[in-house]
C-alpha cells in the first residue's frame, strides 16, 4: 500500500487574519494535503471533552471519500478508530492535546498519514 503524508495547508492557530471565516472561533480549523487527497478538520475547544470533527475530499471539486478507515494516535498510543460516512465525514471524542497523527486508509487507495497539533487553549 502506497503511503502519502500530508501538509497542513491551513490552521487557524498560524492565520489568525482569517480566523473565523471557517466556523466559529472557539474551534481550530485545520485543513491538510497530500496529492489530490485532503483532509478538513475542526477541533473544539470545550469545557469538557475535546472532539474532532473531519472530513475527507479528494479532488477537486473535492469528491467526498466515503468508507475509509480512519485512526487518531497520540504517542504510541491508538485514541479511536472509526470509517467515514456517505460524505467522507468522521468524529473522534477525548481528543489528547499535544502531537497527534491521523491515519486514513483510503478505499482501494492509499494510506494518508496527517501531523498536526491540538491545542489546550
Amino acid at each position: 500500500m502506497r503511503t502519502l503524508i500530508a501538509d497542513i495547508v491551513f490552521n487557524s492557530l498560524t492565520h489568525a487574519s482569517i480566523t473565523g471565516l471557517r466556523g466559529s472561533v472557539e474551534s481550530q480549523h485545520v485543513i491538510l494535503q497530500a496529492e489530490d487527497l485532503s483532509v478538513h478538520l475542526r477541533v473544539s475547544k470545550p469545557d469538557r471533552e475535546r472532539i474532532i470533527l473531519g472530513q475527507l475530499f479528494q479532488g477537486s471539486p473535492g469528491r467526498f471519500i466515503p468508507g475509509a478507515r480512519v485512526s487518531l494516535i497520540f504517542g504510541s498510543e491508538k485514541v479511536g478508530s472509526t470509517a467515514t460516512n456517505a460524505v467522507g465525514e468522521f468524529r473522534f471524542g477525548g481528543v489528547p492535546t499535544g502531537a497527534v497523527m491521523l491515519q486514513a486508509e483510503i478505499p482501494a487507495g492509499p494510506l494518508l498519514i496527517a501531523k498536526f497539533k491540538v491545542t489546550g487553549d
